[in-house]
């Protein structure tokens, strides 16, 4: 990854997060603070060129356990704080923290998990009529079907 995208990164992390806290959209704000440390953490470790790579089976199932359980916390925590859009806010928050982890660690896995990630935000810019907001949205979605297909390339070129 270039070097400038990660001051671009954190550029659009301050603006994302504002944008959700004035709205009340508060498991995305969180969700913006970890992309941040994410950001930092990432600018260190992928220096280096990572090859991507694939979870076992019982991995793939344990991360699924996680983010539903991530899911129903953050559901039940952001109907107490009243936030808004919950249920779509608490499910693409989750499946975002996992992606996140996952693709820190080059794993293949974490693209499926940014496709619904990338969907419910652009739910939540629709519901919020944020159009521009959602044409980005829109095309972090592209891009992370881009991207899936490209590590998939990737991981069955390194099996051959």
């Amino acid at each position: 990854c270039h070097g400038s995208a990660w001051g671009v990164s954190l550029c659009a992390i301050a603006v994302n997060a504002t944008l959700y806290a004035s709205h009340e959209i508060w498991g995305h704000f969180i969700l913006d603070i970890f992309y941040a440390w994410c950001c930092f953490y990432g600018w260190q470790s992928w220096r280096v060129r990572v090859a991507p790579r694939s979870l076992s089976f019982k991995s793939r199932l344990l991360s699924l356990v996680i983010v539903g359980l991530c899911s129903f916390i953050a559901y039940h925590l952001l109907t107490f704080i009243q936030g808004r859009v919950v249920l779509i806010d608490a499910l693409g928050t989750s499946c975002a923290l996992m992606a996140q982890l996952l693709t820190t660690m080059a794993y293949v896995e974490s693209w499926p998990l940014w496709f619904v990630h990338d969907l419910m935000n652009l739910i939540i810019d629709i519901d919020r009529a944020w159009p521009y907001h959602a044409l980005k949205d829109a095309l972090y979605l592209l891009i992370a079907i881009r991207g899936w297909r490209i590590w998939r390339q990737r991981e069955t070129a390194k099996k051959a």
